[in-house]
């Protein structure tokens, strides 16, 4: 049984470090930024892999908080001269927060807690380079969206591979 368990981890392993390594490679071979998209495979491990739960409000959540760079750099421009920089941000974080709570209901793959922690990374990725609000949003949804397929795939080939082994192994003669 043991045996059995570390074949599993090791080929989860070695499948999980395959996509990390070709997503890597395609990614950095057309010069597109990389973090969107582990950021959303990340998210999806960290969610338990379970597609029909996390998939859909990562990829959304994720959206709106790259996106939400743009309107932020605005608000801040507008406001800055009155409020200072620091306080106009603050003000956005504030309304975005509570735009998250009051619309999470009604739109949960939109606004939930992801969009808010890709709206900080963001944000952070911003201040090393110049933003490219459409570039990071199509990698992150697409890019995203891809490696959340392939982690799918994984986890069906290791059930196929394992589990069900497992089970026949199981079984009465």
């Amino acid at each position: 049984m043991k045996e059995n368990s570390m074949g599993r981890k090791l080929t989860s392993l070695g499948l999980v470090l395959a996509i990390i390594i070709v997503g890597e490679i395609i990614l950095h071979s057309f010069e597109l930024p990389t973090w969107p998209a582990f950021l959303v495979m990340i998210l999806f491990m960290l969610g338990g892999m379970d597609e029909k739960k996390v998939a859909l409000p990562i990829l959304g959540g994720g959206l709106l908080g790259i996106f939400s760079i743009i309107p932020i750099r605005m608000f801040v421009i507008a406001l800055a001269p009155l409020l200072g920089v620091f306080y106009a941000k603050l003000l956005f974080i504030v309304i975005f927060v509570c735009l998250m709570f009051l619309l999470r209901e009604k739109l949960p793959y939109i606004f939930n807690t992801y969009a808010f922690l890709f709206l900080i990374i963001t944000g952070l990725a911003s201040s090393v380079s110049e933003p490219n609000t459409w570039l990071w949003m199509a990698v992150q949804f697409l890019g995203g969206g891809v490696l959340i397929l392939s982690l799918v795939g994984v986890k069906k080939i290791i059930i196929k591979l394992f589990i069900n082994k497992q089970r026949e192994m199981s079984q009465p003669i």
